[in-house]
């Protein structure tokens, strides 16, 4: 399964990024990889990370 959210790509100030989510998404903790890919070109990789933190938000 793939997590997929269309965020404004930005240069982070602190080093870091925040992703937030339109909807719930199960399964997102930290350690785990997060890849950005570009929506028009899906072969073309923005950029990636690992996952410091999450907050669930109900």
């Amino acid at each position: 399964a793939k997590v997929r959210a269309m965020v404004p790509v930005h240069d982070p100030e602190d080093g870091g990024v925040r992703l937030v989510f339109d909807g719930l998404e199960e399964g997102v903790a930290p350690g785990q990889a997060c890849v950005l890919y570009d929506p028009a070109d899906p072969d073309r990789l923005l950029g990636g990370g690992f996952i410091q933190t999450t907050t669930a938000v109900v």
